[in-house]
């Protein structure tokens, strides 16, 4: 007797293999996931540092990205994504390579570019060719908000506990000189500042900071209020830790950005009321960070975010480092000094400057006109390009999304928020720890060519390709 086989029509073998392929997909986007955890918690550096893990072990963990590149390029036979602000990426590389060849310090320039393109520019390509659908994207950014809780429960104990003396593993390090809340019989009473993972704590309140509106949106993003208030908890814990740091440049980083979601209708107006009720509690939980904050609205406090001891010279100093970045600038317009090179003019310049004289090398705490001195005219260019191209993009995915998949606008919105924060916090300091910018910029681009592509790939998608979950 003849048996009738079931006909194999090319749905049915696409809706049979679905399940297979979602399952590698799952298993290869894990990496990236574990990545993005790694980096942005610092975990690395920290093993290396405070553990004893060998260098060459924590500098291989981008490498891993290499699994689901190959599982896209290769399996998938997908191409490799290459878009406008990746090409003006390269061109910043070229201009920074350029810039060594004229360098009076090449060895220092050539290390700097290694770093520039081994801690940013490979993150970033890596990043926007395995961040190809929402549903990765949606992990990365919960990798960056677990990343957040982490890296900021540990100085939250460290300073209620009172315990300073105790670096809980590198996960939560200080600075010994601290601020000045009052005096008593014995002089000075000091504050000291959380520093978290970095070890620095502008640079950690840059970093945290970046992580408060991703947290604030995705909890918009999500339906479930167990999710909704781990993303919450994320922002909070991030926002607490900013505070910790009483840095004033994250103040009007977080001032602007919140300004910048106002505008874009990023929030509503009950968000809005929530968020400035949080930061008002955080600012009377600790009126040490209030007094702090409340010095920026003198003009001359916008550059300074030091100890307070002997304010009037250190004032006097940041504006120095500044003209004198400027003064660099003016002398060398189109190749600059050299990458990273700027600190090496810095004490030679001040003595023509006139306000301070500088000592050793100091940085221009600012990213800005430490780029136009280090880099020139074309560097700063080819960066302001980059951000802003960035920033463009994800501006047009929350139109092009707002009103057919809110969950997607807001994820996307976090993102952008994020780089207005460190942009922002930038007027006040120079680039560095670059990997967290241009981490935080592959997320971006990856978030707007995912839109640029729209609909995702049915193979792994949900039911419908409204829904990024």
């Amino acid at each position: 007797m003849t048996v009738l086989q079931p006909v194999s029509t090319p749905s049915t073998t696409r809706a049979a293999a679905a399940p297979r392929r979602g399952v590698r997909w799952l298993h290869a986007d894990l990496a990236t996931y574990l990545v993005v955890f790694i980096i942005y918690s610092n975990a690395a550096v920290i093993a290396v540092r405070f553990h004893g893990v060998p260098f060459i072990v924590a500098a291989g963990i981008p490498l891993l990205l290499g699994v689901p590149l190959l599982y896209y390029l290769l399996q998938r036979r997908q191409e490799l994504v290459i878009t406008p602000v990746t090409l003006l990426a390269l061109a910043f590389l070229l201009v920074e390579l350029l810039g060594t060849l004229f360098s009076k310090y090449v060895d220092v320039a050539a290390q700097n570019v290694l770093t520039f393109a081994s801690e940013g520019l490979a993150i970033y390509l890596l990043l926007t060719n395995v961040i190809r659908h929402p549903r990765t994207l949606r992990g990365v950014l919960w990798a960056v908000l677990l990343a957040g809780i982490l890296m900021a429960t540990f100085p939250i104990i460290q300073y209620a506990t009172g315990t300073y003396d105790s670096n809980y593993g590198g996960f939560a390090q200080a600075d010994g000189a601290g601020v000045t809340t009052g005096q008593d019989l014995f002089g000075d009473v000091r504050q000291l500042r959380v520093a978290g993972v970095i070890g620095e704590k502008n640079f950690y309140a840059q970093m945290m900071l970046m992580v408060v509106p991703i947290g604030v949106m995705q909890a918009s993003a999500e339906k479930s209020w167990a999710l909704r208030a781990l993303a919450l908890l994320s922002a909070g814990m991030s926002a607490a830790a900013v505070a910790l740091t009483f840095s004033r440049g994250a103040a009007v980083g977080f001032v602007v950005m919140l300004l910048v979601a106002v505008f874009m209708r990023a929030v509503t107006t009950r968000q809005f009321a929530v968020i400035v009720l949080v930061a008002a509690v955080l600012l009377a939980m600790f009126p040490v960070y209030a007094s702090r904050v409340m010095s920026v609205l003198s003009v001359t406090t916008f550059v300074k975010d030091d100890a307070e001891v002997q304010v009037d010279r250190a004032i006097e100093g940041r504006l120095t480092e500044m003209v004198v970045a400027a003064r660099i600038f003016a002398d060398y317009p189109w190749v600059g000094v050299g990458p990273g090179v700027y600190k090496y003019y810095s004490r030679a310049y001040s003595n023509e400057v006139g306000l301070l004289q500088l000592t050793g090398t100091r940085e221009a705490h600012s990213l800005y006109l430490a780029l136009a001195a280090d880099t020139g005219l074309p560097g700063i260019l080819a960066f302001l390009a980059i951000a802003f191209t960035a920033i463009f993009d994800l501006g047009r995915v929350r139109r092009q999304f707002r009103s057919t998949n809110r969950a997607y606008a807001n994820m996307s919105s976090g993102v952008l928020l994020g780089l207005v924060s460190y942009l922002t916090t930038g007027i006040f300091l120079h680039m560095a720890y670059e990997r967290y910018f241009w981490l935080m910029l592959g997320i971006a681009v990856a978030a707007a060519n995912i839109a640029r592509n729209w609909p995702p790939d049915p193979v792994s998608t949900p039911s419908t390709a409204e829904e990024v979950r």
